[in-house]
C-alpha cells in the first residue's frame, strides 16, 4: 500500500469532519442568534 495515498485519505476524511463540525457550529449559533433576535 502506498503510504503517501492512505496519508491522503485520512487527512481528506479529517477535513471533512472537520467541515460538518463547523457547519452544525455554525447553526447552533445561527439559531441562538435568531432566538436573541426575536
Amino acid at each position: 500500500i502506498n503510504h503517501t495515498g492512505v496519508n491522503e485519505i485520512v487527512h481528506s476524511q479529517h477535513n471533512l469532519t472537520e467541515t460538518s463540525r463547523q457547519s452544525q457550529a455554525r447553526k447552533q449559533i445561527v439559531s441562538i442568534v435568531s432566538q436573541i433576535n426575536h
